[in-house]
């Protein structure tokens, strides 16, 4: 029944992250699983939902929060779609906090600051951070330590494969 009621709300938009699951339900992530499978018919657009226009969305709030212009949000919306398949396996909110602090580096922002971005998201600073270092990994960059100290290797070796603006 929690498995149900999860993708129930999950099909109605409403945000509720699989540790809510877990630890409401009593279920083990193994039992969670098995469960997801037995009613995976009854929920496909829950598992084949589209995902961007909601994480567009939580970047938006990102924008309107710290009063950003329309062109963080125009790079938001190209990191996302150029970068998708690598970012596209953890929660929304993790990814609109990701592409905003990567929108706000090609914009050369230096506030607001990725942990004030990740509260106006509800989300822990440390998981931008694994997405970011991640996807460094994956595009195979070296050299990143931290997002502070490698903002010049983010613009010019990840953001440089994305045609944004300045």
């Amino acid at each position: 029944m929690p498995v149900f009621v999860y993708s129930f709300l999950r099909d109605r938009g409403i945000d509720i992250t699989f540790t809510h699951l877990k630890k409401y339900s009593g279920l083990t992530r193994h039992q969670s699983f098995q469960m997801f499978k037995k009613i995976s018919g009854e929920f496909p657009k829950h598992t084949t939902r589209e995902r961007k226009p909601k994480i567009i969305e939580y970047a938006t709030t990102v924008k309107n929060h710290f009063l950003l212009n329309s062109q963080f949000l125009e790079n938001a919306a190209k990191i996302l779609e150029k970068f998708w398949g690598l970012l596209s396996d953890t929660i929304d909110k993790v990814i609109a906090g990701t592409i905003s602090a990567l929108a706000l580096i090609s914009l050369r922002r230096d506030s607001p600051y990725m942990l004030h971005l990740c509260g106006v998201l509800g989300i822990a600073q440390s998981s931008v951070i694994y997405n970011i270092k991640k996807l460094a990994k994956n595009l195979g960059i070296l050299g990143f330590t931290t997002v502070s100290r490698s903002k010049d290797l983010i613009r010019c070796q990840i953001l440089a494969k994305v045609e944004i603006n300045k």
